[in-house]
């Protein structure tokens, strides 16, 4: 006997090892707008091409994080192009709607339409979980992208949150020179006393020319142009921000720095630990509901 129904919607693999998850558990899952599951994984989980016949028998709809790269269509296979407004009009009132990062326009709407909202970016569990989950998958992206040992390099971390602190908290066994730019006096505190320099946005200028690697973690600009032109030109920089991100392309194209974004680590490098860990933050929040 299942247990609940649910749909899985789009996504990147983490939706499809979320939904492989769920079922191992015993529930009834559908999938909708999942990219192709990957191997032999996936057995015995339907995958509908209509919204309306999987969302049908759904107590719970789970979706990705981010929810929306652009805030108007579902995160999902391009295959599968659906709009947030489509998706909310398919949605029954009762239903409840969970993913990452829904913008308060559409909460607002979900809210007026009776559907429930899950928001697992504001759950600090999973919140930690993910970014240690980043952190990781960080690492494997920065060892395989420098032409040079990180040994005694001068690194950059633009932004001191979670994911800054569990990629530096990474980086500590290879004697970097560290400086941490954060505009918040709390977090340049936490960061001298981990021993790196701590320097605010104003002071960048004084570091830039030192520098080997930047990664930064906000999104948001903090470098001006003229502060780019500081750099040495075999700089690399890393952006993990969500769009708009922290460096623009085109800036990074025309100075001849070499600029890697690198949104959604936890889906590119280890989805399956990735989508359990979504399965296991949702399915604590289903027992507090009694599902």
């Amino acid at each position: 006997m299942f247990l609940t129904s649910m749909t899985i919607l789009g996504g990147d693999l983490r939706q499809c090892y979320l939904a492989e998850y769920m079922h191992t558990l015993g529930h009834d899952v559908i999938c909708f707008g999942t990219v192709p599951f990957p191997f032999s994984h996936g057995e015995g989980i339907p995958v509908s091409h209509n919204l309306t016949y999987a969302l049908a028998q759904a107590r719970l709809v789970l979706g990705p994080v981010p929810f929306s790269k652009d805030g108007v269509h579902l995160n999902a296979d391009p295959k599968e192009s659906l709009s947030l407004h489509d998706l909310l009009g398919a949605l029954r009132p009762g239903q409840i709607l969970a993913g990452g990062g829904f913008g308060e326009d559409f909460s607002s709407s979900c809210a007026a339409a009776q559907i429930p909202v899950w928001d697992l970016m504001k759950d600090e569990a999973f919140i930690c979980r993910n970014a240690a989950l980043t952190g990781e998958g960080f690492l494997s992206l920065l060892i395989s992208n420098t032409p040079f040992s990180l040994r005694g390099r001068s690194l950059l971390l633009i932004g001191y949150g979670r994911c800054a602190r569990e990629i530096e908290k990474l980086l500590r066994c290879f004697s970097m020179k560290i400086y941490v730019c954060d505009c918040k006096k709390e977090a340049l505190a936490l960061a001298s006393s981990q021993g790196h320099r701590a320097v605010w946005p104003k002071e960048l200028s004084r570091c830039l020319p030192n520098l080997d690697l930047i990664i930064n973690t906000v999104n948001d600009s903090v470098l001006a142009d003229a502060q780019l032109d500081l750099l040495p030109p075999d700089c690399i920089l890393f952006d993990i921000a969500s769009a708009p991100y922290g460096f623009r392309k085109e800036t990074a194209d025309q100075k001849n720095l070499r600029l890697l974004r690198c949104p959604g680590i936890p889906g590119h490098t280890m989805p399956q630990t990735a989508g359990e860990a979504m399965g296991a933050a949702l399915s604590e929040r289903m027992l507090s509901y009694g599902l």
